[in-house]
């Protein structure tokens, strides 16, 4: 009695899921993200952002992760549209770990989540789940002084491959923050790094 499938109707579950919200409930509505953001897209914003109601969204298959379903289940613009929504937190997890990490912070805090994972397969970049995620806050997970990469979700993972690689092959020394999340950005991070690296490259 916890688990509702509402069919092959998107609207309809973000609907559905502000109303739970509005009786008091945490719903999770789970979809892909191209019809999270997109086809639910007037549902999202009116019913669940601009009403800042508690529910949170979970969105899957994103980017081109499901790239074998065609054009119309690639979610390339999901987080200019999440991100341009009021009150909406836009968090893009690098692992399982990190997925883990957002879903309890989603659950823990007041107000919309939308949550970007891959439809799966992605390597795993952190040993476990403590390595100090907070909402709103970049984690290093390479340092470096010469240039600074600033990457999300699976991205994270190859970034950080790329700056070893690149320090072993030239000394180039690259540091990389895993941005997960996207709204709020960690404005003071990217301050720092412009500071420190005077250059930065964004992978997504």
């Amino acid at each position: 009695d916890r688990v509702f499938n509402v069919g092959i109707a998107e609207q309809n579950m973000i609907g559905v899921a502000a109303g739970m919200a509005r009786a008091g409930l945490v719903p999770f509505a789970s979809t892909f993200s191209v019809f999270a953001s997109l086809r639910a897209a007037d549902q999202l914003h009116t019913d669940i952002c601009y009403q800042n109601v508690n529910a949170k969204i979970i969105a899957t298959h994103s980017g081109t992760s499901f790239g074998q379903a065609g054009s119309t289940h690639h979610a390339i613009v999901d987080l200019a549209v999440t991100r341009a929504m009021p009150n909406l937190t836009v968090i893009c997890p690098a692992d399982g770990y990190e997925t883990a990490n957002a879903v309890r912070a989603a659950y823990e805090n007041f107000g919309p989540y939308y949550i970007r994972i891959n439809r799966g397969f992605d390597r795993v970049l952190y040993d476990n789940e403590d390595y100090g995620f907070e909402v709103g806050k970049a984690v290093e997970v390479h340092p470096g002084t010469d240039i600074t990469v600033i990457a999300c979700g699976s991205c994270v993972f190859q970034a950080r491959e790329a700056a070893k690689f690149l320090e072993s092959a030239d000394g180039l020394k690259v540091r990389v923050l895993n941005m997960h999340t996207i709204k709020p950005i960690d404005k003071e991070a990217i301050l720092k790094a412009v500071q420190d690296t005077r250059r930065i490259i964004t992978v997504e």
